[in-house]
């Protein structure tokens, strides 16, 4: 006899959407996705131009083309542009806005 175990209540299909003001953003929180925002974002690891760039590359990954495009138009300051890199990841890996600011506190700085 066969053993089952049935997980599909404990796998979420929520939409992920940040907020900010009237503007919202999807967010792609598929696993591919955000392993590809994860290795984008290792360069952050050197620090200076290669990390901001780095960042940016994170956010496209994760909030497409568009709405890349969308926040950039949105002409913020340096460190709600970074609150927004914080939520955003937050939001993708399933944590809170706390924890991500731990673990993403070099950028930050």
């Amino acid at each position: 006899m066969a053993t089952v175990l049935d997980i599909t209540s404990k796998l979420q299909q929520e939409e992920k959407v940040l907020k900010i003001g009237g503007q919202e953003f999807r967010i792609d929180d598929t696993k591919n996705t955000v392993m590809k925002a994860m290795a984008a974002m290792e360069s952050t690891e050197e620090g200076g131009a290669a990390g901001f760039v780095a960042i940016d590359k994170a956010l496209e990954i994760l909030i497409g083309k568009e709405g890349a495009k969308k926040l950039d138009s949105m002409n913020l300051n340096f460190k709600n542009y970074q609150n927004v890199f914080i939520a955003v990841m937050s939001l993708a890996s399933g944590t809170s806005y706390e924890e991500a600011e731990k673990r993403f506190q070099h950028t930050s700085k």
